[in-house]
């Protein structure tokens, strides 16, 4: 995916899940259920950006540590 395709989806993504946030702070009187909130969504965009950034998660972690455990089964350690 090129850059500008990328930066347009993570852009669109935001702006959707800040209107979506925006609105559910409609009303509030409570500087710190804002505050709370406002951490909580910049958090989980955070989460998302860096995902999207890196792409998949990839199970090659999991194979790799497998791999070593059934070395050192063998091994007899």
């Amino acid at each position: 995916m090129e850059s500008a395709d990328k930066k347009e989806e993570v852009m669109a993504m935001f702006s959707k899940q800040y209107d979506a946030w925006a609105a559910s702070q409609e009303g509030q009187t409570s500087a710190y259920e804002y505050e709370r909130s406002f951490d909580e969504f910049m958090q989980q965009m955070g989460r998302e950006l860096l995902q999207q950034s890196v792409g998949q998660e990839s199970d090659k972690r999991k194979k790799k540590s497998t791999a070593i455990s059934m070395v050192y089964a063998s091994a007899g350690v």
